[in-house]
């Protein structure tokens, strides 16, 4: 016999086990696509540093840098939602601007038409050096 029973706070791990048990091929490919992107990182610069970016002490985002003896690249830059639009990815960019103009080298990075980070990118004096359908990639040089 089925009794329903109303959910209190203190069912909230369950309500979220439930939800989540939903959601698990979805959870599965995200899983497997995000290995995929750290396989083809890997593939694409096996010496990649991959940093957490840590804003007064709480962790808000993490990087991937390629560093070659040519370019600087920024193969990945995330940034969790609560963290977002207070200069941590300025901070970032112009730090490896910085970088890259004592070395005189340039910084490049791709990214997807749709982002609102090309907007920054293009801020801080980033030019479109090429494109996809779905991707610009652009370079920033002293």
């Amino acid at each position: 016999m089925l009794v329903m029973v109303p959910a209190t706070m203190a069912d909230q791990a369950f309500c979220f086990e439930v939800f989540a048990s939903t959601r698990r091929a979805a959870l599965a490919a995200l899983h497997k696509e995000y290995h995929d992107r750290e396989d083809y990182y890997r593939r694409r610069c096996p010496n990649a540093e991959h940093v957490i970016l840590v804003d007064r002490g709480a962790r808000a985002g993490t990087a991937i840098i390629c560093r070659r003896p040519q370019e600087i690249r920024l193969m990945d830059l995330a940034i969790l939602p609560a963290f977002r639009d207070q200069g941590i990815g300025t901070a970032l960019i112009r730090a490896l601007q910085a970088e890259a103009g004592s070395k005189h080298l340039s910084l490049s990075l791709q990214v997807m038409r749709t982002n609102r980070a090309r907007l920054l990118y293009e801020r801080l004096g980033f030019v479109k050096t090429g494109e996809t359908p779905t991707h610009l990639s652009m370079v920033w040089r002293q």
